[in-house]
């Protein structure tokens, strides 16, 4: 697993001020918000906060804890915290509220501010939104969204303006929400990791995508588990759609059955997407690949494509048609596995000409491309042989191809025993960029460490300890075994997928 960090906010700067909600307290006459006497409704607890911190400097942490019981959408807080003052909007210990749209109201909660952090709700129900946020520094964690957006428009989490950056979304469960699951534009140095987004046979808009981005950069999509099980025309698009940007990280995403594309990247630059794992895409007869790179908003240049698993599809598994890449970047896609069930080519590319070429196997794309000279293709042996429900049936036995098999990821430039480290490339990593803990890596057959600081300009790792290196060590993120396995679960169990909350409901 890229981290185990549990994303809780910074030490305050005082202890926090308490407010209680519980909607079963609606006939109190006193209702100041104290645990004898709570609020009966958000409104009444926001209506308090936006009153209060215009005239705090600085403001204390405030929390709202919310009781058990179902409350109304469309609640609406115009204030946010500060660095050591965050406004938490959580349920109580063992409680999962329901804001419950009643297909009249239009979203569950929306947030004007800076941090602050959304936690342990479920919302259903709205018309267009479960969380609609306008800031930076926010969380939204441990939530589950569901049947979300009328004429299929809906969408779980939106960030409803561009420019935010420095927002978290983990271990939120997503269901039927229409349009998407998570739509943000703009956005830079996130995170959205530890999901399970699914579709069980919601109204979907064309074209849908659990992941929606535009112009995003510096973003890390880890560790989440996507499928669209409804059958018929109730499979999304794409699971992942990325549109423009550059600088970002996809990687240990487990994405089952869709329609088109499992990840298309549209004029994205320089984004690194490796070691996910992509299962049973269906293109209906349209030119797509479970991996698409395409034009979109200019050449999808400089990204880099290592150790995934393409696995079962009717579509290709790779589709270059519009890609544009410089003929030496022939290590840019390297240590994948291929695996197809179903007829016609596996890869396209250009041919120079304005045309594309097709290819069936990988022995001839190797030979035309010069790419993928480590990948292989053959059944990768997956614990579980047709589609599960649960993920980790989609961890590579030992005796497929995808075991203790990915290429490394990269290697120090130099040897000596420092708590700073250079390599060839950094960008595989992330610091967690403020919102979460650095990631576990190891060095050469050094014990894992944590990841401190990056600066990406000079590759530099800083790390949490010293540690003693040689030139060319390879440097990756923690595994178990000999190397670490292709595809998006570690078969030793060090990589956990849509660590969501506990509803109840993620896999039934």
């Amino acid at each position: 697993e890229s981290s185990d960090d549990s994303g809780d906010t910074a030490e305050p700067l005082v202890d926090p001020v308490v407010f209680y909600v519980d909607a079963s307290n609606a006939d109190d006459l006193v209702h100041n918000g104290t645990a004898d006497h709570p609020f009966a409704d958000l409104p009444a607890a926001f209506e308090v906060l936006e009153l209060m911190i215009p005239g705090l400097d600085p403001a204390p942490p405030f929390i709202i804890e919310v009781a058990q019981g179902t409350y109304l959408g469309n609640n609406y807080l115009r204030v946010g915290g500060h660095a050591k003052g965050w406004i938490t909007i959580r349920a109580a210990d063992g409680a999962l509220p329901v804001i419950d749209g009643g297909w009249k109201n239009a979203g569950g909660f929306y947030s004007d501010g800076d941090y602050v952090a959304f936690e342990g709700f479920e919302i259903q129900q709205t018309t267009t939104v479960g969380v609609a946020m306008k800031g930076s520094w926010n969380t939204v964690r441990d939530c589950v969204f569901h049947d979300v957006g009328c004429c299929s428009k809906g969408k779980g989490i939106s960030w409803t303006m561009g420019g935010f950056h420095h927002n978290l979304v983990e271990r939120n469960t997503f269901i039927n929400t229409g349009e998407a699951a998570i739509k943000a534009d703009g956005m830079s140095d996130s995170i959205f990791r530890n999901n399970a987004m699914l579709n069980e046979g919601g109204h979907l808009y064309n074209p849908g995508s659990f992941i929606d981005l535009s112009d995003a950069s510096k973003i890390v999509i880890e560790n989440n588990y996507m499928r669209a099980a409804g059958g018929g025309n109730d499979y999304y698009d794409h699971a992942i759609l990325l549109a423009g940007g550059t600088n970002n990280v996809v990687r240990h995403n487990l994405l089952i059955e869709g329609k088109l594309n499992a990840i298309e990247l549209r004029g994205t630059k320089e984004t690194y997407l490796y070691n996910n794992t992509l299962v049973l895409f269906d293109n209906r007869g349209r030119t797509s690949g479970q991996l698409y790179l395409s034009k979109g908003k200019g050449s999808s240049q400089g990204n880099v494509v290592k150790n995934n698993l393409f696995s079962q599809t009717d579509g290709l598994l790779l589709d270059l048609a519009k890609a544009l890449y410089p003929s030496d970047l022939d290590q840019w896609i390297d240590g994948n596995v291929y695996w197809k069930i179903g007829e016609g080519e596996w890869f396209r590319w250009p041919d120079g000409t304005g045309g594309t070429e097709s290819f069936g196997d990988i022995s001839s794309w190797q030979a035309a491309s010069g790419f993928d000279q480590q990948s292989t293709a053959g059944n990768p042996m997956l614990l579980a042989a047709e589609p599960a429900s649960q993920p980790e049936t989609y961890a590579p036995q030992k005796s497929g191809p995808a075991f203790d098999s990915a290429v490394v990821l990269t290697t120090t430039v130099s040897s000596g025993s420092a708590i700073e480290v250079v390599v060839v490339d950094s960008r595989f990593f992330t610091d967690g960029m403020g919102v979460r803990d650095g990631d576990l890596i190891r060095v050469g057959k050094q014990p894992v460490v944590r990841i401190t600081s990056i600066d990406h300009s000079t590759n530099k790792l800083t790390l949490e300890s010293t540690i003693t290196y040689d030139a060319g060590d390879p440097v990756n993120l923690d595994y178990v075994g000999e190397a670490p396995d292709v595809g998006a679960l570690e078969s030793g169990g060090v990589t956990e997928i849509g660590d969501a909350c506990e509803s109840g409901r993620l896999f039934d």
